[in-house]
């Protein structure tokens, strides 16, 4: 049975039962969305800002109020979102114009028109200067439209900064912004709370229960992430449902198998200073000796190899392109060379790590379902893997700069 936590996944709308905590927040964000056409959502990584859009923002919407085209870079926000309005026109855009597909997709479903870019960091970390240039002229034409079209810009704080030379073309652009902040203890409860009800999951005793587990998930400034939060109730009720049906699940009708979440097993997990690096660690323990097992004489440490790719330099997620051949996942040719194993190999490993949640795999793109893991996975590189990448993070630079100046 398929636990029924988010674990590194979004909440999106379906989930709007199951989403607990923010009622504050999606009733301003919704209050904003009615005054403004152009709305920035930030804050830091791990508060749930996709979730809050996602969910929150969309379920506050019957499906004849809006029609919400969400927008992730993939290799770049321009070409994705092209392709994302040419699909939904059905094939190709309406007279080769995004404007104009745009206003043919309001006048056909007579719905206004939401662009939503997730992760919208992502073009400041990996886009060019043409990229970026093409993209905020396409915005400033949304914003001028003669049709209802709404433009949300989700992304983490700490590259605000980065939108300085698009707020001198665009002044409006920071006019209208909700900052999604770390969920306050008393809304954590509620999320514990509310959740292991809707779930058929008891406590001997609820409130000190809860306050244990919030103390053993806070990091040492007092916060609770929210992605910790969730992968930790999601192996204690893999770990509790093995315990309490070790000959197997009953069958069900509806609902959940009933479970209890003892105080003593809750003070025996104890403090967890990193949930995620734990879940992290134990899965590349296993997949390694598996792929060994599998694979005799291989490199050891080609785990975490595999995985290092999927990071940036800054620590952040990497999409990463790649197809099917045949039997095979080969992958874009500049990051294949970086990992020491064949074809089958490399297969197996990236098949296994989208198994056990680590990566996420779209029609054309991988990558790792959550950034939290790419700031993990960052902290384990060696001091010769760092500095390979910082080289190859500044060739690639002089390449762009050189391709976008035509200087040598």
């Amino acid at each position: 049975m398929k636990s029924p936590f988010k674990f590194l996944d979004a909440f999106d709308k379906e989930d709007k039962p199951i989403f607990f905590g923010r009622d504050k927040e999606i009733e301003e964000l919704y209050s904003i969305v009615h005054k403004s056409n152009l709305i920035l959502v930030y804050g830091p990584s791990g508060t749930g800002k996709t979730s809050l859009v996602q969910c929150g923002l969309g379920g506050k919407f019957d499906s004849t109020d809006w029609y919400p085209f969400w927008v992730r870079r993939n290799s770049n926000f321009n070409k994705s979102l092209e392709n994302i309005l040419a699909q939904a026109a059905g094939g190709s855009l309406k007279k080769e114009s995004i404007i104009e597909t745009t206003s043919w997709l309001f006048k056909n479903s007579l719905r206004p028109i939401y662009l939503i870019f997730d992760q919208f960091e992502e073009l400041f970390i990996l886009g060019n200067k043409e990229e970026k240039a093409i993209f905020v002229e396409i915005l400033k034409s949304l914003l001028v439209a003669d049709f209802p079209c709404k433009v949300l810009l989700v992304m983490r704080e700490e590259y605000i900064a980065e939108l300085y030379d698009f707020e001198k073309i665009i002044p409006s652009l920071l006019d209208r912004r909700l900052r999604v902040e770390a969920m306050s203890f008393s809304n954590i409860e509620k999320v514990i709370y509310q959740s292991c009800e809707k779930f058929n999951i008891c406590f001997n005793d609820p409130i000190k229960d809860i306050e244990t587990i919030i103390k053993n998930l806070s990091s040492a400034n007092g916060v609770v992430e929210l992605p910790f939060l969730q992968v930790y109730l999601d192996m204690y009720w893999r770990e509790d449902i093995a315990r309490t049906y070790p000959d197997g699940i009953p069958t069900l009708e509806n609902g959940w198998p009933a479970l209890e979440f003892s105080s003593q097993e809750i003070e025996e997990i104890g403090k967890i200073e990193n949930v995620l690096q734990k879940f992290l660690f134990r899965t590349q323990t296993k997949l390694q000796e598996d792929f060994l097992t599998r694979f005799p004489g291989s490199k050891k440490e080609i785990v975490l190899q595999v995985a290092d790719i999927f990071v940036t330099e800054e620590g952040t997620k990497r999409p990463v392109r790649y197809e099917r051949k045949g039997n095979f996942i080969v992958l874009d040719p500049k990051y294949k060379s970086q990992i020491d194993c064949t074809d089958p190999e490399l297969t197996f490993l990236l098949e296994e790590l989208e198994k056990n949640r680590i990566l996420r795999f779209s029609e054309t793109r991988i990558e790792l379902s959550h950034d939290s893991l790419a700031k993990l996975i960052e902290k384990e590189r060696s001091a010769e893997r760092r500095q390979m990448q910082i080289v190859r993070t500044r060739i690639a630079a002089g390449m762009r700069e050189n391709s976008e100046t035509g200087f040598f």
